[in-house]
């Protein structure tokens, strides 16, 4: 028995590697949106559209991202994405530099409101 173990290690040969098609990298492309500083998209403006183009970002995360914005009233922070089921760290730190929060102080003046109940 040990000797037939022996045997079939020593003569043990290593299949051949299977050979794949030939990998074509595709470069990413987002749509043009109407993002603002520096081509970023604004995390309280964002639609499900716009939103699902990010890397990692699907239809069921995307539809979290608008819940949690709706909840909250709006972003103040890219962190407070992390509260949405299905975005960790390192989801946040892929998307981080494709994102930003407009604050907003500076909403209200760009929409032309005064940001006052009257």
């Amino acid at each position: 028995m040990l000797y037939a173990v022996c045997l079939r290690l020593l003569t043990y040969r290593k299949p051949p590697p299977i050979l794949l098609p030939a990998y074509q990298a595709v470069e990413r492309q987002l749509p043009d949106f109407d993002c603002s500083p520096e081509g970023r998209l604004d995390m309280n403006a964002a639609t499900l559209e716009q939103l699902v183009t990010l890397p990692g970002i699907g239809e069921k995360t995307a539809e979290g991202i608008l819940a949690l914005r709706e909840h909250m009233g709006y972003f103040r922070y890219p962190e407070d994405l992390l509260r949405v089921n299905g975005i960790g760290e390192a989801k946040l730190e892929a998307i981080r530099g494709l994102i930003y929060v407009q604050p907003v102080q500076e909403r209200n003046r760009t929409d032309g409101t005064t940001g006052s109940s009257e």
